[in-house]
């Protein structure tokens, strides 16, 4: 069997394989050659279909898009979410720090003003202590 027989043989088998293998969904829509024909490298062989290709490389494109949006928004609560931590953490420890200091000088703050008493005067309040 010469070159261009094989030549001949494996686009016909491409073209064969391409309508009844289910693994390749490309068709073959175009032969650029013809049996017997002399090729080169560079020479147009055949054109496949590559509409489903491109269908699923778009909506892999637009997947891709949405999970970087995702991850944006995602990445945007988790620096939120930090910050609400330090600043909690922060005021908890501004709490513990006085707690502290109270407890070493001995100083006491108990005034609690109760829903029937919100608008204590404060010569009240200072009895209070």
């Amino acid at each position: 069997m010469t070159r261009i027989q094989k030549l001949a043989a494996f686009v016909a088998g491409l073209a064969a394989l391409s309508m009844a293998s289910p693994a390749y969904t490309q068709q073959v829509i175009k032969i650029g050659v013809v049996e017997g024909q002399e090729v080169k490298a560079g020479d147009f062989l055949l054109k496949l279909d590559s509409a489903q290709y491109e269908a699923n490389a778009e909506r892999d494109r637009a997947l891709i898009q949405a999970y970087q949006s995702q991850l944006i928004q995602s990445e945007a609560r988790m620096k939120m979410d930090a910050n609400s931590y330090n600043r909690q953490k922060q005021l908890f420890d501004s709490l513990v720090q006085l707690a502290r200091f109270e407890q070493l000088f001995g100083l006491r703050h108990n005034l609690v003003l109760t829903p029937a008493t919100p608008n204590l005067p404060l010569t009240s309040a200072n009895s209070l202590l």
